[in-house]
């Protein structure tokens, strides 16, 4: 009889020491939140922190880096930026105001009255979506397309 005692005191332990873990990794997510964004954000480099809009920074600078990336054969990371810029240019063009939870389609309504920024717009998105969303893979091509729809549905030679 005593060794079952002994069995289910040492259960209660384990148990108690567990709820002690836990509940000690759960404060600190709350006190460092960053943290675990941080890594989200390497997993997508696209993925926004709510209280910045892609409009606080100019489109220039996104197909800066775009480009840059591409260069570098970073092609997944290249077309979220592309996406970033194209919402800059739609935000500063007062054509959406920037609010927590918008949609790349929301993004696209905006513009539905701009027939060559929609379908510039539309073609950027038909070149991202299947791979930040489909998991396919980034390719020279899809960022060759994504890039031109960029160009034609927001005006940029060169």
């Amino acid at each position: 009889g005593g060794v079952m005692h002994g069995l289910a005191y040492v259960a209660l332990v384990v148990i108690a020491v567990l709820i002690l873990v836990l509940v000690a990794r759960a404060l600190t997510d709350w006190w460092q939140p960053g943290r675990r964004r941080a890594a989200a954000r390497l997993a997508s480099t696209t993925e926004l922190e709510d209280e910045h809009s892609p409009g606080e920074v100019p489109a220039d600078r996104y197909l800066q880096q775009a480009l840059e990336l591409a260069r570098q054969q970073q092609y997944r990371q290249a077309l979220g930026q592309l996406v970033l810029g194209a919402m800059s240019t739609i935000e500063r063009e007062h054509w959406i105001r920037y609010r927590r939870g918008l949609t790349l389609n929301d993004y696209l309504r905006a513009v539905r009255s701009y027939p060559t920024t929609f379908a510039g717009f539309r073609e950027l998105l038909a070149a991202y979506e299947p791979v930040e969303y489909g998991r396919r893979e980034a390719n020279a091509a899809l960022f060759e397309a994504a890039l031109g729809g960029y160009r034609s549905g927001f005006s940029i030679s060169s």
